[in-house]
């Protein structure tokens, strides 16, 4: 908040803490960012998992986290439509999890090692 000089967490729009060595985030506090619709998170080593509490997310870069084994439920990120998950650790499976996300438009898999993508991308959550 003070580097984007707001003094309301609902007064911040987007969000970049790019290349800032970052392994966890606190979510208890992510509810109150309720106009962040961007943030850009690239080369830390988050989860994608920490960023379901911003309630108006649409977008979300996450390149280079060393992502892998996601665990993510339809009601974790309710708007969200553009995903970028390049160059991370990501199985089929993972990329399979991903179809439970109810907005998903847009989704980056550069880089990620996969030989081959589920025939399923859109399956119900088991």
């Amino acid at each position: 908040m003070k580097l984007h000089h707001v003094k309301s967490p609902s007064q911040l729009c987007s969000v970049d803490i790019n290349n800032q060595n970052f392994v966890s985030a606190n979510e208890h506090d992510f509810e109150q960012f309720s106009s962040v619709a961007y943030i850009n998170a690239t080369e830390n080593l988050l989860t994608l998992e920490a960023f379901r509490k911003f309630p108006g997310l649409r977008e979300l870069e996450l390149s280079l986290n060393g992502l892998r084994n996601l665990k993510i439920h339809a009601e974790d990120f309710p708007h969200l439509e553009i995903l970028d998950l390049s160059y991370n650790n990501l199985s089929p499976e993972d990329v399979q999890a991903l179809g439970v996300l109810p907005h998903l438009k847009v989704l980056h898999l550069t880089a990620n090692g996969l030989s081959s993508l589920p025939l399923d991308l859109a399956s119900p959550e088991r």
